[in-house]
This record gives C-alpha cells, structure tokens and sequence, in this order.
C-alpha cells in the first residue's frame, strides 16, 4: 500500500465503519474489513499471515498470537456484530453514567485493537477512556504504535502487557466497559471463561460486557443435508436439541456443570452430534451458527454410540479448555 496521509486513512476508517453500522449485504461487509485490515496492517507490519509465535500457552488456555489477532478483523461478520454491538453499549452506558468519562478495558486488545479503533472517530476523547490489555507484547507496542500514527493516543489511559486471567483492576478507576473476544467455538481452547470469571467480578457496578452473553447447545444433525441447506433456498433440515451445556453472561460466570442426556433413537444413521454456538454479542447483535470460526459446529467424537445410551458432556479449565464427552453404556 503507498503511503496514505492521515487524512486519507480516516476516511477509509469513516468510510468502512459506516458501511459495517449500516450496510446489510455481507459482501459490503468483506470490503470494509478488508480496507481496515490493510491500512492496519501496513501501519504496524503485522499481518494476518506472518506466522508469528508469539502465542503463550497458560494454564487455562492459549492466547492466540499477534497474527492469528489480526487475523480476526477479516471475519468481517464477527467485526461487524461487535462494532454495532458496541456502539450500543457504549450508547447505553453513556445515558447510565452521564456527564462520565467512560473507562473501558479492552481484555485482550491483540494488534489493532480492531473493536474499537474504528468506532473512536465518533466520540470525543473527554468521553472514554481505555486501557489496552495483551499478553503479547508484540500486540500491545502494535497497536500503541496504531494509535500514535492515527493521533488517538488521547483516548488510551495505558498500555498493559498482562495476563487477563489475573489481572487486577485498579480501584479507583472503575471499569465501566469490558471488551474481551477471547474466545473459540464452543468455549474450546481459548481461555474466556477463566478472563469473565476473573474480570467481571471487578467492574464497576451497572457496567457493560461484550460479547453479552454465549450459549453452546448440544444437538444432533445431519452435516451432509446441513451444508446443502446453506445453498438451497427454503430447505429445512432435521434436528434433534439434546441439551443446552453453557449460558454464559456476566450473572452467569460459573464454570458449566456437567450435563447428560440420552442418545436419541435416530442415532447414528441420520444424525451426529455437534455443539453450536451462538453469541450475542450486545442487544440483538448477534453471531449466528458458521457466520464466522466462532460459531461453526463442532463435532463430538464419539465411537460405539448406541441409542439408549447416556452422553456426558463435562467443561474442563485446563491448559486446553473444552467440553469433554463420556459414553456409558447401556
């Protein structure tokens, strides 16, 4: 990309907020992510495909690296749901703390802090007030660097390299906005339960969290007539709900408990099981079923299942967080 003055990078910035707040066609979409990843990526030189190892291994998940994090911003969808999902949040928070200037800790900020860079041109910087939160520190001299080059600086209380799973959050600067995309299908891998579980309790009181709240249900389907839905219109397909495994919000930050259910009849000639996930990112703004990587199906491995027998379906905190199936049976 040649050299674009600043004022040129935000009209792009303008120009592709405005399409992703209010555009309906997803291939609109892709384009305004796509400008955004470009600028982005030419400013800090980290790109989605460069391979960067910098991902760390804790003990209750794997914080993606530096580039997997930019890799984010090209699921256009997911980019688009939270950008208006937190647009609304922050238009809530304003009218419950008026006249404040809102502290927002962004969990997790990766190189671009993609989920609000875009939004900040529409708010003065008196109004909000962020703290940018990574592990990585090749995430966090990234985007402090993104900011000096767009002039944002003003908006960025500090810079953190830490842990989101212990970090502590200082008393008297109430956090009123926690932003945290810290996650995978179906709660795997990825460690955000363990980063709800310990940042929620410490918001300020009426405070705002994004993604509002994820759901993983087991159910029973048939991939194959699953995918030929997708590209034939009115086609519906058979499937079997088995059980809701997680419901996941701020009032809700236990670890889930595990859950059993009975292999259906049907199974397994017709249908195999998978956990979906939806999100709802903040007031109606969701992520349906394979709108992104966050919502595909995963399927449970499971052999010699029979109808009649009993599935248990357990979340393990680990170093490889995830739901685990047990089969006994009958």
């Amino acid at each position: 990309m040649n050299q674009l003055t600043l004022t040129e990078i935000n009209t792009i910035q303008d120009n592709a907020l405005q399409t992703m707040l209010t555009e309906t066609l997803p291939g609109h979409h892709y384009k305004a992510a796509h400008a955004l990843y470009d600028v982005y990526a030419a400013i800090t030189g980290v790109t989605a495909f460069d391979h960067s190892r910098d991902a760390a291994n804790l003990p209750t998940g794997v914080a993606i690296s530096s580039s997997a994090a930019a890799h984010c911003l090209l699921e256009f969808g997911r980019t688009t749901a939270f950008l208006r999902g937190i647009r609304k949040a922050i238009t809530d928070l304003q009218e419950r703390f008026p006249g404040e200037r809102l502290h927002v800790l962004y969990a997790g900020c990766g190189p671009y802090a993609t989920l609000l860079t875009p939004l900040l041109r529409l708010y003065e910087p008196s109004l909000l007030s962020i703290d940018m939160l990574d592990i990585s520190t090749r995430s966090i001299e990234s985007v402090k660097h993104l900011y000096a080059t767009l002039g944002l600086e003003a908006y960025v209380n500090d810079y953190i390299v830490a842990d989101a799973i212990s970090y502590q959050v200082n008393k008297d600067r109430p956090v009123h906005l926690l932003i945290s995309e810290t996650l995978n299908a179906a709660l795997r891998n990825e460690p955000f339960v363990s980063i709800m579980q310990n940042l929620v309790p410490q918001l300020a009181e009426g405070a705002a969290v994004v993604p509002q709240q994820v759901v993983v249900d087991a159910v029973y389907l048939n991939m194959k007539e699953e995918t030929k839905r997708m590209t034939t219109p009115g086609m519906k397909t058979e499937r079997i709900n088995a059980a809701r495994l997680a419901s996941f919000d701020k009032e809700h930050l236990a670890t889930p408990a595990p859950v059993s259910f009975v292999v259906p009849g049907i199974y397994p000639i017709a249908c195999t099981l998978y956990l979906l996930t939806l999100i709802d990112v903040y007031k109606g703004e969701r992520i349906q079923e394979n709108e992104c990587s966050l919502t595909i199906p995963m399927r449970v491995k499971l052999f010699g299942a029979a109808p009649g027998d009993e599935i248990k379906m357990s979340y393990r905190v680990n170093e490889k967080p995830g739901f685990v199936a047990e089969l006994v049976k009958r």
